[in-house]
């Protein structure tokens, strides 16, 4: 084992000296080494393998990820392109909608308010009317009671009394 392990070292320290090395060098090691040349192939057989190899695995890498773009384009395309469409729509539907219903709610709310202040004035009015028809009701039950009008003057009252003919009296 010992020698293919030397073998191999030499390789490989061969295979990393071929880059560096110039002509006359080249041609010293293909006189020593009649292997030397069909090693050199050998080795220049599988470093292009291995780069045409990773070459068609990244081709065919390419080539999965465009038909992957293209079906997601398809998708954006068919599926979501037409539900942006129809959102936009209802969107603009609702703004309008919102719109309208803010301006109806705005003259509703004025609408209110001035109910308000009519039901106010209203409400004022009833109070007064009413204090008015009980001052009036109590003071013709006082007159009644007493048999003349509080709101007559004293003076008014005297001449009046005078004038007046005591009940059951033609």
């Amino acid at each position: 084992m010992s020698p293919k392990t030397t073998d191999s070292k030499s390789e490989k320290e061969e295979k990393l000296e071929i880059g560096s090395l110039d002509k006359e060098k080249l041609k010293l090691l293909m006189k020593r080494d009649p292997k030397f040349i069909g090693r050199l192939i050998d080795e220049l057989d599988r470093s292009m393998n291995g780069r045409m190899t990773e070459k068609k695995r990244r081709e065919d890498q390419i080539q999965s990820d465009q038909r992957e773009i293209a079906r997601i384009d398809e998708a954006i395309r068919t599926h979501i392109t037409h539900h942006m469409d129809r959102l936009e729509k209802d969107l603009t539907e609702k703004r309008a909608l919102q719109e309208r219903m803010s301006k109806e709610l705005a003259d509703m709310t004025h609408e209110l308010a001035v109910v308000e202040r009519e039901a106010a004035s209203l409400t004022t009015r009833t109070k007064n009317l009413s204090q008015k028809l009980l001052r009036g009701v109590a003071s013709q039950r006082l007159e009644d009671a007493r048999g003349y009008s509080g709101t007559l003057r004293p003076s008014e009252m005297m001449a009046g009394a005078t004038r007046r003919k005591p009940e059951g009296s033609n």
